[in-house]
């Protein structure tokens, strides 16, 4: 019940480079530019075909449940570097690092071309990487990997302690507007 129903899952398929093309050229989305190039990542979603949400008043109306995939943007905001290691993110340090899953696929995508490649978190290869467009593991994302589903919650859901470790979890605390709000 403080689960956000008005809250956005965007899957910017922005081209930032390139012309997309059905022959195969390859083209660059607008997070590779945001991520790899200028490090500098974005909660905003700019076209609203890209914003999957269940309300209609604040996107597409697509989804049956508020449930997505994180961003690459918001694993740039966590910790994560385009073609950089960094094993001290919350994300990283949470994940089930065995070598059935090598990689954490984000809802971003990365290029395409003669294949599609989407942003992930490698977690085998270099610990804590976000893609940059290197691919070490073949075959884009037809490759064995893993998701990480997120959730919204309420504006009246705050934070009361916890780093996100699995020995020391988030808790949330409810605030009184709680009961009344709607989205």
């Amino acid at each position: 019940e403080y689960i956000s129903k008005t809250a956005i899952y965007c899957n910017d398929r922005t081209v930032g480079s390139g012309t997309w093309s059905a022959t195969g050229s390859t083209f660059y989305y607008a997070a590779y530019s945001r991520l790899v190039s200028g490090k500098s990542p974005t909660y905003i979603c700019g076209n609203e075909n890209d914003r999957f949400t269940v309300s209609t008043s604040t996107g597409n109306g697509k989804l049956t449940y508020p449930i997505g995939l994180i961003t690459a943007d918001e694993v740039a905001y966590a910790g994560g570097v385009a073609g950089k290691s960094n094993s001290g993110y919350y994300i990283v340090q949470n994940a089930n690092v065995d070598l059935a899953i090598d990689i954490w696929y984000t809802n971003s995508p990365l290029y395409g071309g003669y294949s599609s490649y989407v942003f992930y978190i490698d977690t085998w290869w270099s610990t804590g990487r976000l893609s940059d467009g290197y691919m070490p593991l073949s075959g884009g994302v037809s490759i064995r990997g893993g998701v990480r589903p997120v959730i919204s919650l309420k504006s009246c859901v705050q934070y009361n302690s916890g780093d996100g470790t699995a020995s020391n979890p988030y808790t949330v605390k409810l605030t009184d507007t709680c009961s009344t709000a709607e989205n």
